[in-house]
């Protein structure tokens, strides 16, 4: 067992399997190793890392200012919390511990760097302050990267990563879930991490401290006016896809198609991919001037883009949210000047002038302003409001996370109309840092019964005794899902609510994200097992080279193996993907149409 000395080992909770691990990375640590620390949400992973960190406090003379311990997170709200912890569990002066964030003025941070030996921080605010020289690393000897797997080529994690590489200053990667077999590629060559310590929610040493979580997608249908406003988008989105087609950059769809089902459309992940082809393809066209129309396609592109994301919000998120975005559309037809690599008015050609000469886009947009004018909600939120019903009037607490700034919103303010104490939370371009914090409080202190947030307190952000989250809109990826779920069943088993719209994005988010995380415990339990392997000096490198995917047409009969030739389908083909899940894989999986999961 490890021997404290400068964290209060009476306020923490004696978890055998933290000890266990935080020795591990010291010994790590010891060897040369940096590591990265993989925890489902709640098990614990701050105390982890306090535990090390104690020992790098240790190890450096108690001069003020050596042996420097740096803890960077990605929001305000998160280096908050740390600052809060650390300040409350360590044994240290008051003036040792500090908070190194934007809103600390300029004047003070050399002095505060120059005394410090915690430092919570945002990598921004280092960043910045190494580029002007008022800090440096000569005196830090163990940094703390909290949610780790934001470090991508530009963000500032990667930056502070190389510093410490090049320092020789071992580093600790935290997070409940590294992504992707090639983000954990990155995350390795990012930070230099060749130790990884791992734990799933089934380990058996941990599950006795982590509470269980019930999930439970809700589908939700449509009623005939959302039908019959749909389906004039869908027929506008559909003119505007034949006609992008003709460019040959991806394939046309047959015009009777029922308006009444999900069609196979390009999401926007998938506009996003072929971006890069377009680009090449108008360069083409240009150099040869082979096509003098090239422009229109490009126009064509930005009204496909945009006609998408508002089927999103029309479907999955408000009538208000998607009228305010038509609006949006509106303002883009009287610009004068456009941004981009491509001047569109030039040429007297833009998206939003593609989209507003189209009649069936008129159509929508009167259906959807009569909709919201006679105050029909949408059938998301009717459901939404139907479900916490229960849980408001039994005094429980409810996380509700929108993507999307102006969802949160109109969910706290249907709130407080019905006498629901609310408050809605928000990222830096919309709040303070001291205005989330004091939102934050509120909750946190049962003022207030419902917190409405949009994704920047996904992370990290801990609130004792949430009884109930629920995602109004799905969270984008794997790694978001598992964060939104820990922020419920920390001290009570928790709910975890999906309000899924029938046959929409929302179901293919929601299973996309089921299934990356599914791959993430696989991979890392192969990581896992090779790493134990090569410890004890057996040559592993045949395992890690990873094996080859059989195509999706692959099969075996009577011992020989046989591909087939797939036929294309619809717009799929330039692309090569099967189309997204539907209602037959919700019932595959056990959800039933009521919403929850079959026993």
């Amino acid at each position: 067992m490890l021997e404290l000395k400068f964290l209060n080992a009476e306020k923490i909770e004696k978890r055998e399997y933290q000890f266990a691990d935080a020795e591990q990375i010291i010994q790590a640590g010891q060897n040369g190793k940096n590591c990265g620390l993989v925890y489902p949400t709640g098990m614990g992973k701050t105390i982890t890392a306090f535990l090390v960190a104690d020992a790098y406090l240790a190890f450096t003379p108690p001069l003020a200012g050596q042996g420097k311990v740096l803890i960077l997170a990605p929001t305000n709200p998160l280096c908050e919390q740390h600052f809060r912890d650390a300040w409350l569990l360590f044994n240290l002066p008051a003036e040792e511990i500090n908070l190194l964030v934007g809103r600390v003025s300029v004047k003070k941070r050399f002095d505060i760097w120059r005394k410090s030996r915690i430092i919570v921080s945002t990598p921004q605010t280092i960043v910045g302050e190494m580029d002007c020289m008022r800090i440096d690393f000569e005196n830090v000897a163990f940094v703390i990267f909290d949610e780790m797997h934001m470090a991508n080529k530009n963000y500032a994690y990667v930056k502070v990563a190389e510093w410490c590489k090049n320092r020789n200053i071992r580093v600790l990667g935290l997070t409940a879930s590294p992504g992707k077999s090639e983000r954990i590629d990155q995350t390795e060559r990012n930070f230099g991490v060749n130790w990884w310590v791992y734990r799933s929610a089934e380990d058996e040493e941990a599950r006795r401290f982590v509470f269980p979580k019930n999930e439970k997608p809700l589908i939700v249908s449509y009623p005939e006016p959302h039908r019959g406003a749909m389906r004039f988008l869908r027929r506008c989105i559909l003119f505007v896809h034949n006609e992008f087609a003709k460019s040959g950059l991806i394939s046309s769809l047959p015009l009777n198609l029922d308006f009444d089902t999900r069609i196979d459309f390009y999401r926007l992940t998938e506009l996003n991919e072929i971006y890069p082809r377009v680009k090449r393809w108008v360069e083409k066209q240009k150099r040869e001037k082979s096509n003098e129309l090239w422009y229109r396609y490009v126009a064509l592109y930005g009204a496909y883009y945009r006609l998408m994301h508002l089927l999103n919000l029309f479907v999955t998120e408000d009538y208000r949210v998607a009228l305010n975005y038509i609006d949006e559309i509106s303002k883009q037809l009287i610009q004068v000047n456009a941004s981009g690599p491509y001047c569109f008015p030039y040429y007297k050609m833009n998206p939003a002038k593609i989209i507003w000469e189209n009649l069936d886009f008129h159509d929508f947009r009167l259906a959807l302003l009569a909709m919201v004018q006679a105050g029909q909600r949408h059938p998301k939120l009717e459901k939404f409001l139907e479900l916490i019903a229960p849980f408001i009037s039994r005094g429980e607490k409810v996380l509700v996370f929108s993507n999307f700034k102006q969802t949160v919103d109109i969910l706290a303010d249907e709130l407080k109309a019905r006498g629901i104490k609310a408050l809605a939370v928000a990222g830096n371009a919309f709040m303070k840092a001291n205005e989330q914090k004091a939102v934050l409080d509120k909750f946190r202190h049962g003022e207030c019964s419902v917190l409405a947030a949009t994704t920047v307190i996904e992370a990290g952000i801990h609130v004792p005794k949430i009884d109930v989250v629920v995602n109004y809109s799905m969270p984008l990826t794997g790694i978001a899902q598992i964060q939104r779920g820990g922020r419920a069943g920390r001290t009570a088993v928790g709910l975890i609510y999906y309000l899924i719209m029938d046959n929409s994005n929302d179901s293919s988010l929601f299973y996309a994200a089921r299934s990356e995380n599914k791959k993430l415990g696989d991979e890392m339990r192969r990581r896992m097992f090779i790493q134990r392997a090569e410890s004890k000096g057996e040559d592993m490198r045949i395992c890690r080279a990873k094996p080859a995917e059989l195509p999706l047409d692959f099969s075996i009969q009577n011992g020989a193996c046989f591909t087939s030739k797939r036929k294309s389908k619809g717009s799929r083909a330039s692309l090569g993907r099967p189309v997204g899940v539907q209602m037959d894989l919700f019932i595959a999986a056990g959800v039933t149409a009521e919403g929850g999961a079959n026993a």
